[in-house]
């Protein structure tokens, strides 16, 4: 074969291969950025709202206030005095009730109903008085009465303080402590009586019923 020949040959061929070949395109290494701002992606995403935190509001706490307490005001009231009131007696007189003196008539050494025949122990028939004050009491013009109106005055006669006196229904002779009423019979009955103790005013200041 002529070179001559050849040469147009090798010129068609170059000319189809460098028609049929294309660079490859050019690989680029990727771009980091990209990823970078994906970390920081979230960072950068807006914040949810902040919940509002309840706060606790503080109550104001009532305070005591101090009460003015009425003081009440003591009123004297007059004190009540007592009345004489009437009581019935044995024969339907109505006697005043007692005043209550010093002077009293003592049940305990009392003996409306001495021990055998009344007939026969009619001294032995009394009724005791005490003198219960800080002073000595007169007892003139006194009188004991019993339910059915039998009626002894007492005489001149002073009785001490915290003294006694018994009053017998039968006769005998006075002592400071012993009066005798002169009766020949009893006075105070067996089953029941009641005995009055008048001062010289007519005032009744004491009684005992049985």
């Amino acid at each position: 074969m002529s070179t001559h020949r050849a040469y147009p040959l090798i010129a068609v061929g170059v000319l189809l291969v460098l028609t049929l070949w294309r660079p490859a395109p050019a690989v680029t290494a990727p771009d980091p950025t990209p990823a970078r701002w994906a970390v920081f992606l979230p960072l950068l995403e807006k914040a949810p709202p902040a919940t509002a935190t309840p706060t606790s509001t503080r109550t104001a706490t009532p305070t005591r206030t101090a009460t003015t307490t009425r003081t009440a005001t003591v009123t004297r009231t007059a004190t009540a005095t007592r009345t004489a009131t009437a009581t019935p007696t044995g024969d339907g007189t109505p006697s005043p009730t007692p005043v209550r003196g010093d002077v009293r008539i003592v049940p305990a050494c009392s003996q409306p109903d001495p021990p055998g025949d009344d007939r026969d122990f009619l001294a032995e028939e009394y009724l005791c008085l005490e003198n219960g004050g800080a002073l000595g009491a007169s007892l003139a013009g006194w009188r004991v009465r019993d339910a059915a109106s039998n009626e002894y005055t007492f005489p001149a006669l002073v009785l001490a303080s915290g003294g006694r006196v018994r009053l017998r229904t039968g006769a005998g002779a006075d002592t400071a402590t012993d009066l005798y009423w002169g009766r020949g019979s009893a006075v105070w009955n067996n089953d029941g009586d009641t005995a009055y103790l008048y001062d010289a005013a007519g005032r009744l200041m004491d009684e005992w019923g049985y």
